[in-house]
């Protein structure tokens, strides 16, 4: 799976787990790098564990509170490492009513 995401062509990784590191620190972090950076594009990768099914949540609740029209796409894979869904969306409105 890693092969399809991280193909060393001026991608940056974050990693972060929503159910036992800080939302809040994770939004606030994202909405400075989004509104800094010059980011053409953001992808999510989410295993299909209830557990991680904040983390798309709190991406867009970052870009949300950054004020940028960057293009999301979000992926979720099995445990195993397969596609399961795969959406691209530009997000402008505020979805911090959310978290």
């Amino acid at each position: 799976m890693s092969e399809n995401y991280c193909d060393g062509l001026g991608y940056v990784v974050m990693l972060g787990c929503s159910k036992f590191d800080d939302a809040e620190s994770y939004v606030a972090k994202f909405a400075e790098i989004f509104r800094v950076a010059n980011i053409r594009s953001i992808t999510v990768v989410e295993m299909a564990a209830p557990c991680c099914a904040k983390l798309p949540l709190i991406v867009r609740a970052g870009l949300a509170a950054s004020g940028k029209g960057i293009p999301l796409e979000e992926v979720v894979v099995s445990r195993r490492g397969n596609l399961m869904h795969k959406w691209v969306q530009i997000l402008f409105c505020n979805w911090t009513a959310f978290m």
